[in-house]
């Protein structure tokens, strides 16, 4: 019988439909506009921490929305190079978004003014033999792994910070309606 073994695949593309934007405008600056022409409301968080190599991680500036459907919107930029004259975010969408809908997101952010382009990220089997294509896939996966971490962090903070009745104040609260 011959012997098998598994092979985890690293693949988190499933449900994530990634954005690369090149402009000359600030992060905030294109938070502002994405949150104007999408109706959305991404807020800052923390920055991103992403380990590539060694224990030093690069920061990466985020910005953040949940939507009442549980879908996700991520703008995440490199702040290592601050004195590039073009900025390189990813736009990452998470949950089920339908083909229209996501046509309708490049069409609109594209007509953002000192937007110079938008690609979509969809890297396929083919690419991953390529050495650049497959490091890029590698930093795209760095980037996903890290930024869940990440945000499982802030929520659990949010929950810390949340004011929580104690037991003795609901009954406190019950007897003065009975």
């Amino acid at each position: 019988m011959k012997k098998q073994t598994l092979k985890p695949k690293g693949e988190q593309y499933h449900d994530f439909s990634i954005f690369n934007i090149s402009t000359t405008l600030t992060d905030y600056m294109l938070a502002f506009h994405l949150n104007k022409s999408l109706q959305i409301k991404l807020a800052r968080q923390a920055d991103l921490p992403v380990y590539l190599s060694g224990d030093k991680p690069l920061l990466f500036s985020l910005f953040y929305f949940i939507d009442d459907v549980q879908s996700e919107f991520h703008l995440i930029l490199d702040m290592s190079g601050h004195d590039q004259l073009m900025n390189n975010f990813l736009f990452v969408l998470k949950g089920y978004f339908p083909e229209a809908e996501l046509e309708n997101v490049l069409n609109t952010i594209s007509g953002i003014d000192n937007i110079f382009s938008i690609n979509a990220v969809t890297p396929d089997d083919k690419q991953r033999k390529t050495g650049k294509a497959a490091k890029a896939i590698q930093f795209i996966n760095t980037i996903l792994t890290d930024l869940e971490f990440h945000m499982l962090e802030i929520n659990r903070r949010e929950e810390e910070t949340k004011v929580k009745l104690k037991p003795s104040q609901k009954r406190s609260i019950r007897k003065l309606y009975d």
